[in-house]
């Protein structure tokens, strides 16, 4: 199994720590856009999160992801297109050539594979398209909101590596901001649960109850958390005896938040909180192909 291992570097004021709430918001929101990436180009492959113990002055992020099929180059794709999303303050435009470029450069996200000069313009070439396409754009504004909560940090950048300050860090007056600012006391909120079916895009093999998992329903494709323990320790210890296939189907209890702006709800997070039961895809019978009775 190949991994590349990606790094948020937190600028702080000298001889200052961050604020915890501001550390596990912009850690929430890092792992939502490189999740966000990675579903893009490799479903089944949700990137690890681990937070680096750092010295006053700064704090790292660090996220390792791992190739559990037989693409490697997906997590390439994603690690590059998390970083150049979040440097280029969610506007870059970059063409292939420029992507080319950074990709050789010190920031770059480090590979445990070799790829040849036409290997790297193929993958520079698809990190431009992603680009144009504004993958990730909503949940990088997210990560530098939640940073700008805490007046310590003064910058942030990202980088391949632990080891090094990042070459380009984007100052504080530099984040960019929210598209809309509305009054927190003034907005209105709603919770309401659906039981529904829902079927399996991608799994979070873990027993931790703040891992994203993807669905897709009649409300389209979604992330969502699941909050029932009982079935995440069974489902990891191997219990529930449940072969991971394309089309597996649960029956759950969704808790829907919503906010509304001005006459519109708005969807703002789905949370699975209770597994009612498992249908595994249908099987075909085999079918007799030369004809013989």
């Amino acid at each position: 199994m190949t991994s590349t291992s990606l790094v948020l570097f937190i600028d702080l004021e000298p001889n200052t720590r961050i604020d915890l709430r501001t550390a596990a918001n912009a850690a929430i929101a890092w792992a939502n856009l490189v999740e966000e990436v990675s579903f893009h180009f490799d479903p089944l492959n949700a990137p690890k999160i681990e937070l680096e113990s750092s010295q006053p002055g700064s704090q790292k992020l660090k996220t390792v992801i791992s190739a559990l099929k037989d693409d490697p180059k997906a997590m390439i794709r994603t690690a590059v297109v998390s970083s150049l999303i979040f440097i280029g303050g969610t506007t870059i435009n970059w063409g292939w050539e420029q992507v080319l470029e950074w990709m050789k450069g010190p920031d770059a996200p480090q590979i445990e594979i070799v790829l040849s000069e036409e290997e790297m313009q193929i993958l520079a070439r698809e990190v431009a398209k992603a680009l144009k396409e504004e993958i990730g754009k909503d949940e990088a504004v997210e990560v530098f909101g939640a940073l700008e909560a805490d007046e310590n940090v003064t910058g942030a950048g990202v980088s391949g590596t632990t080891e090094r300050r990042p070459s380009t860090v984007i100052e504080r007056r530099a984040f960019p901001k929210r598209t809309t600012i509305r009054d927190a006391e003034a907005i209105e909120r709603r919770l309401y649960l659906e039981k529904m079916d829902l079927v399996l895009v991608r799994p979070t093999l873990t027993d931790e109850t703040d891992k994203r998992w993807r669905f897709s329903s009649t409300r389209g494709v979604f992330s969502a958390t699941i909050k029932d323990e009982s079935f995440l320790r069974r489902l990891a210890s191997g219990a529930l005896n449940i072969p991971l296939a394309k089309g597996i189907a649960l029956n759950v209890d969704l808790e829907i938040a919503e906010e509304r702006d001005h006459e519109v709800w708005h969807v703002k997070d789905y949370t699975v909180i209770k597994v009612h039961s498992i249908m595994p895809p249908e099987r075909q019978s085999d079918f007799d192909l030369d004809g013989s009775e």
